[in-house]
């Protein structure tokens, strides 16, 4: 996959994510290391997915 393409749900999973868990741009999870992570292993996306009602 292209790590500079981000579709939508993927977008929108990691901002909910990001929102939730790191309470900011430099939280318990750095942002962009999590970005990275889920772009590199879609089995992370799919695993977050159905908490975000976002199936593929």
């Amino acid at each position: 996959c292209d790590e500079k393409n981000i579709d939508g749900p993927s977008q929108a999973i990691v901002q909910q994510f990001l929102g939730q868990f790191t309470g900011g741009e430099n939280g318990v999870i750095y942002k962009q290391d999590f970005i990275e992570a889920v772009l590199k292993n879609r089995e992370l996306l799919a695993v977050l997915s159905p908490f975000y009602g976002i199936a593929d």
